[in-house]
């Protein structure tokens, strides 16, 4: 079989594709060297480090808040770089004098008052002079970055020549990236690729020195945010003239930097306290940020604390507090030891409880002693943090309102109580509670302003002597009071009487009937604003004056028997009921009246009369003012 002469669908397909490969290697190379050789000669223009790790965002992830994080590319990998890898062997970027600019004050002024106990890379120690660079002369800026959580890293400038150094970063409250810069899958900076990161408007002075063969270890400004760090370098020989402004010929410029995710060094910082109530007091919980050091705690609290319960964490790509490492621990004395990002506890909070209102202060120590496990070179432990002297807080004080009040239901059926607090921390939330469990009423409150309705749908039988509520306050952070109030209801009835003549003849008219106390023959007084009055009768009488709302009825019979008067009282404006009461009158036939007597006789004899028996009254008039007032006029 004779073997085929043609590539096959494969190799020709795998030739192919490395054809583009390379071919767009080259491209990006063509690209990065005109970019990234550009003149450096302001932070503006600044030359980015092309190496290290690069900005990627995470599209993963959706806990982090800045989904920005360092990652490593395979090389050969063109994309944006400059992030200072963790590793404690150094990254180097050569051939630097390539990138020099011309320094110009008007660009970025490099201040010579800021040149106070600057580092001498050569010696280690903080005894350089530097002189600032002149107008006009040859300058490097460069730019790099500091991931969170790092806290520290070291770095060095290695040259044939002494260099001056300035170093800057970005103010934080403008460090980058954020999560509004690029979308999803994107890198940082964006391209062209060398552009710069942060904005160099802002820059912040944080170091001087020359350069030399050993390490400048700088702690971060923000531990849990990016730190876009720039570099000024220039020749540091005294004097003017093309040998202090001109880089020679045979200059080579090198940088290197380490230790990216910290380790070279401690650092701690305190971050934030958080509070809440026990009952008995208050618990603060400090929480301290730092890498690759050991510490012992100082209470220095009023009332220093018998134990404290100590948390540590991880920390996440984006600078916030990660996964919880193992479980809480509890003593009296703890050391706490911190590690570096990404497997090490780099966030641990420290809890402890304090009487209410007593101030509280937590103080971290470093242990100089301490070298973490598998370091070398580290430099002792010199910084500590405290939380400083923090005010505790005091529960809210809650006043119910009204303390005790009256719910006349002949008025309203309807109670408000108020909730008002001092003292707390922060927003206050009210609960207010029913104790007097009754189904005839609704009970309803508002957990912001603290208002309560309290509510008499049906009069209740029995009803309760008082209904009693408690209201709880509870502020921001967990402390509470609490407060008891009651309303006494009301269901006071009007009183209901009625007197007057309760036994007449038929026939008799303007009978007046007066609703009052028939015991003591005394008008009641009405009340017209909560209740409404009315007459009614039935029976052998009429109602001739008005009905509605008057004290009186006026009353004419019309047939013998009875009538009955009926005062009924209405709460127009509560839940009472309706009461009534009657009044019962007998209405009598007229009397039929006779005289019986000798009705004739003679002068000087005597004579009587005789009524009708059985009548209740007798009066008899006669001649010359006779009266008599029984049945029988006598002798007359």
């Amino acid at each position: 079989m004779r073997a085929s002469t043609q590539p096959s669908q494969a190799n020709w397909r795998t030739a192919l594709a490395g054809g583009f490969r390379i071919f767009s290697i080259l491209f990006l190379l063509s690209f990065y060297t005109n970019t990234s050789l550009a003149q450096a000669g302001s932070p503006a223009t600044a030359h980015r480090w092309f190496a290290g790790d690069g900005w990627r965002q995470n599209t993963t992830d959706n806990t982090q808040t800045n989904m920005w994080e360092p990652l490593v590319f395979a090389s050969p990998n063109l994309q944006p770089k400059g992030i200072v890898r963790c590793a404690s062997s150094a990254e180097t970027e050569s051939g630097l004098e390539a990138v020099k600019g011309t320094y110009h004050a008007a660009d970025f002024s490099i201040l010579a008052s800021n040149f106070n106990n600057c580092f001498d890379q050569l010696t280690e120690t903080r005894t350089a002079s530097v002189n600032a660079p002149s107008e006009g002369e040859d300058i490097v800026w460069f730019n790099f970055d500091i991931r969170p959580l790092a806290g520290t890293y070291q770095f060095q400038i290695v040259s044939n020549q002494i260099l001056g150094w300035a170093l800057y970063y970005v103010d934080t409250a403008f460090a980058q990236p954020t999560a509004a810069h690029g979308a999803t899958g994107t890198s940082y900076p964006p391209l062209p690729l060398g552009t710069p990161s942060g904005n160099p408007a802002h820059l912040v002075y944080a170091d001087c020195g020359t350069s030399g063969n050993g390490w400048s270890t700088i702690t971060v400004p923000s531990f849990t945010l990016p730190t876009n760090y720039y570099l000024a370098m220039w020749l540091n020989d005294a004097g003017t003239g093309d040998g202090k402004s001109t880089f020679p010929g045979s200059m080579n410029l090198t940088y290197k930097s380490r230790y990216g995710c910290g380790g070279s060094t401690c650092t701690l910082t305190f971050l934030k306290e958080d509070l809440s109530c026990t009952g008995t007091g208050y618990q603060a919980c400090a929480w301290f940020g730092g890498s690759a050091g050991q510490w012992t705690l100082t209470d220095n609290s009023q009332t220093p604390a018998s134990s404290y319960t100590v948390t540590y964490y991880l920390g996440n790509s984006d600078g916030t507090v990660g996964a919880m490492i193992g479980s809480p621990t509890t003593s009296a004395n703890p050391t706490i030891t911190l590690g570096t990002i990404p497997d090490g506890a780099v966030f641990v909070k420290i809890c402890a409880v304090y009487p209410y209102g007593e101030t509280h202060s937590l103080t971290l120590n470093p242990v100089t002693a301490y070298v973490p496990p598998n370091t070398s070179g580290y430099i002792a432990c010199t910084s500590s943090a405290t939380t400083g002297i923090l005010a505790g807080p005091t529960p809210p004080v809650v006043d119910g309102a009204p303390n005790s009040q009256v719910l006349n239901l002949a008025k309203g059926n309807t109670a408000h109580l108020t909730a008002t607090s001092t003292g707390g921390t922060g927003t206050i939330s009210y609960a207010w509670t029913q104790l007097t469990a009754d189904a005839n009423t609704s009970f309803t409150f508002n957990s912001s302003t603290g208002n309560a309705t309290f509510t008499v749908n049906t009069l209740p039988n029995p009803l309760p002597a008082s209904y009693s509520f408690k209201v709880v306050a509870t502020d921001a952070i967990g402390c509470t009071s609490e407060e008891t109030v009651q309303v006494i209801p009301d269901a006071s009835l009007e009183p209901c009487g009625i007197y007057g003549d309760n036994s007449v003849c038929n026939g008799e008219t303007g009978l007046v009937y007066t609703y009052g106390d028939p015991n003591t023959l005394t008008p009641y007084t009405l009340n017209t604003t909560d209740f409404a009055y009315k007459w009614s009768i039935t029976g052998n009488g009429t109602i001739t004056s008005a009905v509605d709302n008057t004290g009186t009825a006026t009353v004419n019979t019309n047939g013998d028997g009875s009538f009955v008067l009926t005062m009924t009282i209405d709460n127009v404006t509560g839940i009472l009921p309706d009461r009534t009461c009657t009044y019962t009158v007998t209405v009598n036939p007229l009397p039929t009246c006779s005289i019986t007597g000798t009705n004739v006789i003679c002068s000087g004899t005597t004579t009587s009369f005789t009524a009708t028996a059985g009548m209740t009254t007798y009066a008899w008039t006669g001649p010359g003012g006779f009266t008599a007032s029984t049945q029988s006029t006598g002798n007359i």
